[in-house]
Formats: structure tokens, sequence, C-alpha cells
């Protein structure tokens, strides 16, 4: 059997090529590792060095005597830093490429919605909505992780955005969602945390960067009522204008 050896180097290629990240990392921390050891063993060296019957030495001459016993130290010192650096720009550099992709996804899903609008009108897109909110709930049901029951009389509240479910007064929801519509009438943008913490919820790191700006114009909650195992109400919130992330 023949072994195809460019097949095998490309597989190995892609593979490096995409956990450079990691692989970068790792080099740079055990470099960091062998540096401490490299200056541990040159330290004795370095010392029996300076032990020629001097009480001090200049500093220019402990270097002069000494530097030697830790080439191996600052070789491996600088590399391992290399690697970390490296690591990070590819980091860098792929974030930005998700970005620009993300950026695209959002565009297109604007022109969507758009076409949608002129072809249905906006009663059949909010049905439309509705629907779509409905089937993420299907797709993640209520479980004892990702619920919060803080009052049995209120309403199920289900939150798209990190997957929660949790009971809050309807009339206190709706207080809280036109109080973020004005407020971003009267700031810049506003972020998913800032709605999170008008309704007593805990912060999550999505809701630091997704939020609404204003110069793209208001926002209007979109309600969608549902049946849990077709017995238990629940009320998905949703806004008319997806939270996209605000400080790009």
């Amino acid at each position: 059997m023949k072994i195809n050896w460019k097949c095998i180097g490309q597989s190995v290629g892609k593979f490096f090529q995409r956990r450079s990240p990691e692989i970068l990392t790792g080099l740079g921390i055990a470099g960091m590792g062998l540096s401490v050891i490299f200056a541990v063993k040159a330290t004795p060296k370095a010392i029996k060095a300076l032990d020629d019957g001097q009480e001090k030495h200049k500093p220019i001459e402990v270097v002069k005597k000494t530097w030697k016993y830790y080439v191996p130290t600052t070789v491996s010192f600088l590399t391992s830093g290399a690697c970390i650096i490296f690591s990070s720009n590819v980091h860098l550099r792929r974030n930005a490429a998700l970005a620009a992709a993300y950026s695209v996804t959002e565009a297109a899903l604007q022109d969507y919605r758009s076409a949608a609008r002129d072809m249905l009108g906006e009663k059949k897109e909010s049905l439309l909505e509705e629907k779509s909110l409905k089937k993420s709930i299907e797709n993640n049901p209520p479980t004892p992780q990702n619920t919060f029951i803080i009052k049995s009389e209120d309403t199920l509240v289900y939150d798209p955005w990190s997957g929660r479910y949790f009971s809050y007064d309807i009339d206190l929801l709706k207080a809280a969602i036109e109080d973020l519509s004005y407020q971003l009438r009267d700031e810049e943008f506003v972020t998913l945390n800032e709605f999170y913490d008008k309704i007593h919820q805990d912060r999550t790191y999505a809701g630091e960067i997704l939020g609404w700006n204003a110069a793209k114009g208001p926002i209007r909650p979109v309600f969608t009522s549902t049946l849990l195992d077709h017995k238990t109400p629940c009320l998905a919130i949703g806004f008319s204008r997806d939270p996209t992330e605000i400080f790009r």
C-alpha cells in the first residue's frame, strides 16, 4: 500500500494552522517554565564565576563574568514571548474576520427583514417574528438550570438572548421595555445588560457587548405567548430590532 505523504502533510499543515493559537500559547507557557529552570541552573555557575576573592564587583564586571550562563534563559524567554505575541496576533486576525462575517450576516438579515416587510406587510411580519420566537422556545425548553421562579403568581417569561426562563410581572416588564425605549432616545446606545438590570436579572457577557444604537432608530417590544407542554403559559420577549454588537 502506497502512503500518500502529500495528503498526510496537507492534513498535518491544516491541523497546525487551525490550532496555531493554542499551540503557540502552549509553547510560550512551556518556554517560560524552561526559562525559570535555565535561570535556576545558571545561578550557581554565575556565583562560582564571581567567587574570585573580590568582596565587591561592579555591575559591568558582573555582567561580563556571568552573561554567558544566562544565554539559554534569555533565548528561551524571548522565544516564549514571541510565541505568545504571535498567538495573540492570530486571535486578533480571526476575531476581525469573524466581525466582518458577522457584519455581512447582520446586513443580510436586515435586508431580509426589510424585504419581508415589503412583501408581507407589518402584520404578517409580526406573525413571522412570533413564529420564530415560538420555535426558539421549542428548541430550548425550560429546565431547572435555566428557569428562575421568583413569585408563582407572576408570568413565566422566556429570554431568547440568554436562553433563560424567569417569572415576572407582565406590567413591570412592559414598563421596563418602555423605559428602555426612552433611554435609547436620550442616549447614544443602551446595552442588553441595562435591560437585564431593569428586570432584575443577572448580567451576561454577551449582554455587555450586544445592544441598540440610537442612530438606527427606535425599538419596540414583540411579545409572543405560547403554552409549554400545552398547559403552562409562557411569554417570550422579542424586539423589533435585534440587539447587535454596539461597539463595532
